[in-house]
């Protein structure tokens, strides 16, 4: 549950958090669809139900905006390559590396 997840978080916090999900997830999905350059400050605002000067509370520009997107999608990927690592201990460490690496590239290409 949400409220149980995020206890101890004011809800200034919660929600700023919330609103940058949404341009962060706004962008991803526009650039994929348009290509970056076809891609605006206003179509990522209109997509993300927030106003311009918002956008700005968060980010620099949109660079800054797709910047943030890609970290944030790396950092999930090698979160899930470090789970994998510690499900696997014990097993011959390079292999387990080789084959995480290769899963993590797979799912970033078809991503």
């Amino acid at each position: 549950m949400q409220q149980t997840r995020d206890r101890g978080v004011d809800r200034t916090t919660r929600r700023k958090s919330r609103t940058r999900r949404q341009l962060l997830d706004a962008v991803v999905s526009l650039v994929l669809e348009k290509g970056y350059e076809a891609v605006m400050i206003e179509d990522i605002t209109e997509s993300a139900d927030v106003g311009r000067r918002t956008f700005y509370n968060h980010f620099i520009d949109k660079r800054d905006c797709v910047l943030s997107a890609l970290r944030d999608r790396f950092s999930d990927y090698a979160r899930g390559i470090e789970r994998d690592l510690a499900a696997d201990a014990g097993e011959d460490e390079a292999q387990v590396v080789a084959t995480m690496a290769s899963r993590m590239f797979r799912a970033v290409a078809t991503d």
